[in-house]
């Protein structure tokens, strides 16, 4: 019988994202990575001045309220006053929410994954997972085939996902018969559409999160 592992202190697993980002934009400034989450203040400000100056009202992701619910008109409605696309999507960018309660929410109600048309709903309109590698790579004066991906995705039935559906169970079992003699009480918990709320238009859905007594849980991006 194995011995039990001492618990690690959880605040040791806190990761400070902020000084991540800072040190990773030091080693790549021009990572794609940070024309997407970086906000225009200037921009803000403009728009801020053009509506007589109102604030934007920001648009809360929620179950109920996906982030596709975000339309062009949508957005005008929240104060954005121009017609650059580019503008646009800052604007969007700059006003976009969800709070950890509505992506816990989310997580929960979505764990069906592919057999929850709720977690199609969540996935429509962002970046995850399956495609941040083309979002990243991709040529910025072709993107059709891409952003349909993104806006309209649809059931994938190639061979080689089936076979992952097929045999999923099997993997986690086997998985699990290599991690249970070196943890505590270990268990593979069902997991559905993960959003972190600092950066709501990016999300994943694991396949499964482990835990166990010998380790703190780690569920939070930040």
């Amino acid at each position: 019988m194995p011995s039990k592992k001492p618990k690690l202190n959880e605040d040791s697993l806190h990761i400070d994202f902020e000084a991540f980002a800072a040190k990773l934009k030091e080693a790549a400034p021009h990572a794609r990575y940070f024309t997407l989450v970086e906000v225009n203040e200037k921009q803000r400000e403009e728009q801020v001045q053009a509506n007589n100056g109102a604030e934007p009202v920001e648009f809360y992701i929620t179950v109920e309220q996906p982030l596709y619910g975000l339309t062009a008109s949508e957005i005008r409605k929240r104060g954005f006053r121009g017609d650059n696309i580019k503008d646009m999507c800052h604007f969007a960018m700059a006003n976009l929410k969800i709070s950890k309660e509505s992506a816990d929410e989310s997580e929960l109600q979505t764990r069906g994954q592919a057999s929850s048309p709720l977690w199609f709903r969540h996935r429509r309109g962002r970046i995850t997972a399956s495609n941040i590698k083309d979002v990243c790579s991709s040529r910025m004066t072709k993107t059709d085939s891409l952003t349909k991906k993104i806006l309209m995705p649809a059931k994938i039935n190639s061979p080689a996902i089936m076979y992952g559906t097929e045999n999923e169970n099997l993997a986690k079992e086997r998985l699990m018969d290599v991690l249970r003699p070196s943890h505590v009480n270990a268990r593979l918990l069902p997991c559905g559409l993960m959003i972190n709320p600092s950066f709501p238009f990016l999300g994943c859905s694991p396949n499964g999160l482990f835990e166990c007594d010998c380790h703190p849980p780690v569920r939070s991006f930040v």
